[in-house]
């Protein structure tokens, strides 16, 4: 008896598991300004591979289910209109997996150099030449 899953269907949705597994949680370890959309783009990735899992395992029941009481071809309709949703969200995760790669560091705030002595601080008032 063979089985209705198709297994070379399942290396993709497995792949991007384990990336969004990875993302999710080394996300914290990114640095302050990344870190949100590291873990955002990993959850994203990681719902679309349990969604695109779900109908590769259990597409006949699905069908099925849909199928007899509102017609096959809506149950098609909806399956597949679940599985492009599926492709949309790990599309919007690897972009923002992506920005969070490229995003540039935010500019030091201008202040006195590391390592440069400053004038000693006193009490008393800057002279008249010192006023300019």
């Amino acid at each position: 008896m063979s089985s209705p899953v198709n297994l070379p269907l399942l290396v993709a949705p497995i792949l991007y598991l384990l990336v969004g597994i990875g993302a999710v949680a080394l996300g914290p370890l990114a640095p302050v300004g990344r870190k949100g959309l590291t873990v955002a783009s990993g959850a994203l990735i990681l719902v679309s591979a349990i969604i695109d899992l779900v109908i590769n395992l259990a597409w006949f029941p699905i069908h099925e289910f849909i199928g007899v009481p509102l017609g096959f071809d809506t149950a098609t309709l909806v399956v597949n209109t679940v599985s492009y949703l599926s492709y949309a969200l790990f599309g919007v995760g690897v972009i923002l997996l992506v920005f969070a790669a490229t995003r540039r560091r935010p500019k030091p705030a201008v202040g006195p150099a590391t390592g440069v002595p400053r004038p000693p601080q006193t009490p008393y008032r800057p002279g008249p030449a010192a006023q300019r």
